[in-house]
């Protein structure tokens, strides 16, 4: 209970998507991206999703400003849900939210019996190898995840910044938001990777990276970025996850 009375203190500080004015001031910052990931018991998610619609109508009747979204992990093992939101600077966790406060009772006591696990991260977006951040409406994110070896480390940050450049050479712009991890456990990965949608329609439409990139850069280029940038990585993985709107809020 302890852990997730402090996840809960952490979620109800400030929020995420950022709305057209925020994504200008965010395009060239180092924001931290703050995401509290939660295992819910078997046969608890309906009554999950339930609380979060209470708890969201109790802080917005009282007069709360934060933005966030809550997303529902399409595979793997039960049901996954991620709540994520921004933090300008580290100086910005020192910042209290009064509307917060008046529900964080309601939020522990309703929420609390439908969560097995839950785990909180903490990553700094990387402006210089990104998209702008988006103001468009995001329906689906597909996040790839990678550790690298502990001797691997500056390398793969060599890696991202020549991958980058290559795809912005061959598709006319940068694909993807890079992330690098803030702390965390010893099994955590170290980078993720995002790539957004506006629905599941558009995963059709979309050609694979290095598809792209052998067809503008031909294969024997293709092949060599393609070692290079996997040689310092220990382990991969991904997950897509589906935004669920009603649940999430973004400031008019």
């Amino acid at each position: 209970m302890k852990h997730f009375r402090y996840l809960l203190s952490i979620f109800l500080l400030v929020g995420l998507l950022p709305n057209h004015s925020q994504a200008r001031q965010l395009e060239n910052m180092e924001f931290i991206r703050v995401i509290l990931e939660f295992d819910i018991k078997e046969g608890h998610a309906k009554k999950f999703e339930d609380h979060l619609l209470a708890w969201k109508e109790c802080y917005l009747s009282n007069g709360g400003q934060i933005e966030w979204s809550v997303f529902y992990r399409m595979n793997g093992e039960g049901d996954n849900y991620v709540f994520t939101y921004i933090k300008p600077n580290w100086a910005a966790f020192d910042e209290k939210d009064e509307a917060a406060g008046e529900c964080f009772n309601l939020a522990e006591l309703m929420v609390s019996p439908d969560v097995k696990t839950s785990r909180t991260h903490m990553a700094k977006f990387m402006p210089e190898v990104s998209k702008a951040p988006s103001t468009g409406d995001i329906s689906v994110i597909w996040a790839t995840f990678f550790k690298v070896k502990p001797s691997g480390y500056a390398h793969f940050l060599e890696n991202i910044n020549t991958l980058s450049d290559h795809i912005a050479e061959v598709e006319g712009d940068k694909r993807v938001y890079w992330y690098q991890y803030q702390g965390g456990g010893e099994s955590y990965p170290h980078f993720f990777v995002t790539q957004a949608f506006s629905d599941f329609a558009s995963l059709d439409q979309i050609n694979g990276v290095w598809k792209n990139l052998e067809e503008g850069l031909e294969k024997k280029k293709k092949d060599e970025l393609y070692q290079q940038f996997f040689e310092p990585v220990t382990s991969i993985y991904s997950h897509i996850y589906r935004r669920l709107n009603e649940h999430s809020h973004v400031n008019d």
